[in-house]
C-alpha cells in the first residue's frame, strides 16, 4: 500500500477515490465528484488530499485543511474526514493515511491537528487514539453549522 499526496497531476486518482469511496460509502451521487471541483481543490495549497492505493486500487482516502492563525504564525490541520472501503478497514490504511498527515504536520512545523467525531463512534475513537490523539475531556463541546 502507498499513501499519495495527491497534487494538480492527480486529478483522476482524486476523482476516482472519490466516486469510488466516498460516493459508495456516504451514498453520494457521483456526479458531485468532478475533475472541475477536484482541480479547484488540489488547486489551493492550504488544502490536503491523502489517497492509499495499492496498484491502481484506491483503498481510503482523507482530505483536510491547513488553517492559518490571526494570533500566531504556526498554522492549524483541521482533519475534515477519512473514509476507508469496508473490506479494507482494520488493515492499516486508516493508520497510513493519519500518519502520513501527522508527518506532513511536523514538518511544516504545524501547531496541532484536530479533528471533530463523536464519543459514540467508537470505530473512529479508536483509530484516532491509536494514532496519538488525545481525546477532549469537555462535554460541553458543541458543533454548530450554517447551510447555504
Amino acid at each position: 500500500m502507498n499513501v499519495v499526496h495527491c497534487s494538480l497531476n492527480d486529478v483522476d486518482l482524486a476523482v476516482n477515490a472519490m466516486k469510488t469511496i466516498k460516493c459508495a460509502v456516504d451514498n453520494l451521487p457521483v456526479e458531485l465528484a468532478t475533475p472541475a471541483a477536484m482541480h479547484v481543490f488540489l488547486a489551493n495549497p492550504l488544502n490536503y488530499l491523502l489517497v492509499a492505493v495499492e496498484g491502481e486500487k484506491a483503498l481510503g482516502y482523507l482530505f483536510a485543511y491547513e488553517l492559518q492563525r490571526p494570533d500566531r504564525e504556526q498554522a492549524m490541520m483541521f482533519l475534515y474526514d477519512i473514509t476507508v472501503l469496508d473490506e479494507y478497514r482494520k488493515k492499516g490504511v486508516g493508520t497510513a493515511l493519519i500518519e502520513q498527515l501527522k508527518t506532513m504536520c511536523n514538518n511544516k512545523h504545524i501547531m496541532k491537528m484536530f479533528v471533530p467525531t463523536n464519543r459514540s463512534n467508537t470505530a473512529a475513537m479508536n483509530l484516532y487514539q491509536k494514532t496519538g490523539a488525545v481525546i477532549s475531556t469537555d462535554n460541553d463541546a458543541v458543533t454548530l453549522t450554517w447551510q447555504f
